[in-house]
């Protein structure tokens, strides 16, 4: 009877002991809670996340044997002779050591899986049956991140775990991080640069490294000023990119998502030697691809254009400047890209823009006439002739003058469908894109006591302003008040119907005194001539 309970008792501390061993960390501290009524609790740097129990096996490539290298925490299976065992089941201990019942201990930490196996067969088995080995479960190692993330801080990964899971594990990057400029450094003091936006692109392991014991990983926030580069054409995801050194032609169309099926084997590659100069280079993507290279190097302002293979297009660059999120040099197809393909890569309007000012015009070229006259005449001095400074001043606005290309950005981006298909117009090449910040101020020039800017005020007509700025001067030709506003650029007589709205100008010019004697002498001496004439004439009958 007392063998039988002390069976009974063997079975059921078995089973207890099978149910401890194979209850996770989670039943175990919920038991304890459920036990205690009270919370487990310890500080949150104290516990690092790792990755999930699901995704520890979840590899983008299998494990080489060749390339992988064994370290402390990994668990092995040996096929070994069965005189020691026949098949058994080891973790690699702390030290890099494995330890096997009546085989003396070696180190292989360090080692790839072909290099143990091979190492192993010859210390443990010289001359028999040779020594199998395979990676069962993979260590975990301990990492962490810093910089531009949500929760730096310390984590626990496995070695085929790469640079972008730990961002995830981190909570993601930050708003203002870069994706970009990352920098993984190793405990030997090496470091591997991590390029988040071409890994996901791309999907470039090269780009996305793995990570090692010990790694630190750090986010660089994304710079004030940032260097580009630009690609379009035949591409995924056409756009503007942060340029980084060492940067080359396959990066770029990576970061672009990749060439299309329609995409040419040409590749146009665009460098500006200054603002207005430049020059293009065509390439062979197919040379350099089965050359096993990658294209030149890249400098900031670099712009890459893949044609299309139906398409022998024309292909250019336009500058957008002011209030958008990101101004600079952008690549076209001349006749082709729209205003709205432009802005789009440009990042869109602020809040701040203003598309009632908007305009596009077209560049100078250095050998323009105009604008040789325009700067010759900045050095003349005043003359004393009135008139003839007047005439000047005529020359002078017409040769600075831009080429504006008419447009209205209100109506190409909230307008009709109409609207927008008749405003949405494609660009040419050398063209300027400006877009204004909302203006807040009126200018009052001219004959008027205090001239200057003046705060907008709603409702307001021309005589507010004049008011404002004091009155009309003693000299005033107040009949010949002119209101020029911002939008159309035109002189429109003064008028209290007439709108005001940010940045018009009111202009009140000043009278001409000498004029009116001028005027009244024309007529005294026509008059005098004719009565001359009439007394000769009544001479001559008599």
């Amino acid at each position: 009877m007392n063998e039988i309970r002390r069976a009974v008792v063997f079975t059921v501390l078995a089973v207890a002991i099978g149910v401890v061993q194979t209850a996770s960390a989670q039943d175990l501290e919920q038991l304890m809670k459920s036990a205690s009524g009270s919370a487990i609790s310890a500080p949150s740097e104290t516990i690092p996340r790792e990755t999930p129990q699901q995704d520890r096996f979840a590899v983008d490539i299998p494990i080489d044997p060749n390339t992988y290298r064994l370290g402390p925490g990994d668990v092995i299976g040996l096929s070994v002779p069965r005189d020691v065992g026949g098949f058994l089941q080891v973790t690699i201990s702390p030290d890099g050591s494995l330890v096997v019942p009546n085989m003396s201990p070696i180190h292989i930490a360090g080692m790839t899986i072909t290099e143990a196996q091979q190492y192993m067969s010859k210390v443990w088995s010289p001359g028999r049956a040779g020594i199998h080995l395979g990676l069962l479960q993979m260590r975990r190692v301990r990492v962490s991140i810093g910089g531009a993330v949500k929760s730096p801080g310390q984590y626990i990964a496995t070695p085929l775990d790469r640079a972008s899971v730990l961002v995830d594990l981190a909570g993601g990057l930050l708003d203002d991080a870069s994706s970009r400029r990352a920098t993984l450094q190793h405990l030997d003091g090496k470091t591997e640069n991590v390029d988040l936006l071409r890994y996901q692109r791309s999907g470039s392991l090269d780009a996305n490294p793995r990570l090692q014991a010990g790694d630190h990983l750090i986010i660089q926030q994304r710079p004030a000023i940032v260097p580009t580069i630009g690609v379009g054409g035949a591409v995924v995801a056409p756009g503007t990119f942060a340029w980084l050194e060492g940067d080359d032609l396959t990066d770029a169309i990576e970061l672009a998502g990749g060439t299309l099926w329609v995409s040419q084997d040409t590749v146009i590659l665009t460098r500006f030697t200054s603002v207005r100069d430049f020059h293009s280079d065509t390439l062979s993507l197919e040379q350099i691809r089965s050359s096993g290279g990658r294209g030149p190097k890249l400098f900031p302002g670099d712009v890459i254009q893949l044609p299309h293979v139906f398409a022998n297009i024309e292909r250019g660059a336009v500058w957008v400047e002011g209030e958008v999120h990101r101004p600079g040099i952008y690549p076209i197809v001349i006749g082709r890209t729209r205003l709205s393909e432009v802005i789009k890569m440009a990042g869109g309007f602020n809040t701040d823009a203003w598309l009632g000012g908007a305009r596009i015009w077209k560049n100078w070229r250095e050998e323009d006439p105009r604008q040789q006259a325009g700067l010759g005449l900045d050095t003349l001095p005043a003359s004393t002739d009135r008139f003839i400074d007047t005439e000047i001043l005529r020359l002078y606005s017409r040769s600075v003058r831009r080429d504006y290309v008419p447009t209205d950005f209100e109506k190409a981006f909230h307008g009709t469908s109409e609207e927008r298909e008749v405003n949405n117009i494609a660009l040419f090449d050398s063209l300027t894109i400006s877009i204004p910040r909302r203006q807040t101020l009126v200018l009052v020039a001219g004959q008027v006591k205090n001239p200057g800017y003046y705060a907008l005020v709603d409702g307001w007509n021309y005589r507010d302003y004049i008011s404002k700025a004091g009155g009309f001067d003693k000299t005033a030709y107040k009949g010949r008040t002119r209101i020029v506003p911002f939008e159309k650029g035109v002189w429109l007589k003064a008028s209290k119907s007439l709108p005001i709205q940010g940045g018009d100008m009111i202009f009140v010019p000043e009278v001409d005194e000498g004029k009116g004697w001028e005027k009244n002498r024309d007529i005294v001496s026509i008059l005098l001539q004719a009565f001359t004439l009439v007394i000769l004439y009544l001479n001559a009958t008599k």
